[in-house]
């Protein structure tokens, strides 16, 4: 097979195939004049792992940290790089890009020994907590369902531009991270580990609070309340993926 018997369309559009090799059991092959394959090199790659320490629960955070460990030990091959970033309202790399599996994992190490402690409780549950109280002093006949409804979205849009503001700056910090790649030769990968990069920020909670109201408000009172960060958090997601395909960078969540 040759270049020639294939055809990449990108849009509809037939586009130039300047990169053509066979790839067995993650090692390229190319083929002798006897037809017989030769194994070479395969193309160098760089990883980035990416913690976002401050959305992870401790618990789900440590079986991620295995995770990633049980990955460096048996996916690097000879040629690759892996560098730790970890996230926890500020940048911090833990470790370069190296081949030393043992100062990798000494920098996972040090990324799950500083695990939030925002991480604990999530925004969903913050909500949860104060909008409880309202309904039960509404009930109580303590003030209006109608108004206690309103305490509630307000606490919710509150939570919700905290997580938006949050995930935004995470975002960033992304886009920062994959320029350290931008010019690096063979395959780049990013892995983000992480446990708060919503498309809808909010749509969670507002869906919550408008299923515990529901049965108390009707007619033009209806809980029916919706956030309104999507369109700017749906821009912001766009932003960064343009910005993965102008480094070359592979994005995985």
């Amino acid at each position: 097979l040759t270049p020639p018997l294939f055809e990449i369309l990108e849009d509809g559009k037939p586009q130039k195939i300047t990169n053509f090799f066979e790839v067995r059991a993650g090692e390229s092959v190319s083929t002798q004049p006897n037809g017989e394959p030769e194994g070479v090199a395969a193309p160098p790659r760089r990883f980035v792992l990416f913690v976002d320490n401050d959305s992870l629960h401790p618990y789900n955070g440590e079986l991620l940290m295995d995770a990633m460990r049980d990955f460096l030990k048996m996916s690097l091959r000879p040629g690759d790089l892996a560098s730790v970033v970890s996230w926890n309202r500020a940048l911090t790399i833990a470790a370069p890009f190296t081949d030393d599996r043992d100062k990798l994992m000494e920098a996972i190490d040090m990324v799950a020994a500083e695990s939030s402690a925002a991480g604990i409780k999530s925004d969903l549950a913050r909500v949860q907590k104060d909008c409880s109280r309202a309904i039960d002093q509404a009930r109580n006949g303590a003030l209006p369902m109608l108004v206690a409804y309103e305490n509630c979205i307000v606490t919710a849009k509150e939570e919700t531009m905290v997580t938006a503001l949050l995930s935004r700056q995470l975002l960033n910090a992304i886009d920062l991270t994959m320029t350290s790649v931008a010019g690096a030769e063979g395959k780049k990968i990013l892995v983000l580990v992480g446990a708060r990069l919503p498309r809808n920020p909010g749509q969670e909670i507002y869906q919550w609070v408008n299923q515990m109201f529901n049965p108390y408000l009707r007619g033009f009172d209806a809980a029916m309340r919706q956030p309104d960060e999507r369109e700017e958090q749906l821009d912001f997601l766009q932003r960064v993926a343009r910005a993965a395909n102008a480094h070359g960078v592979t994005l995985h969540t």
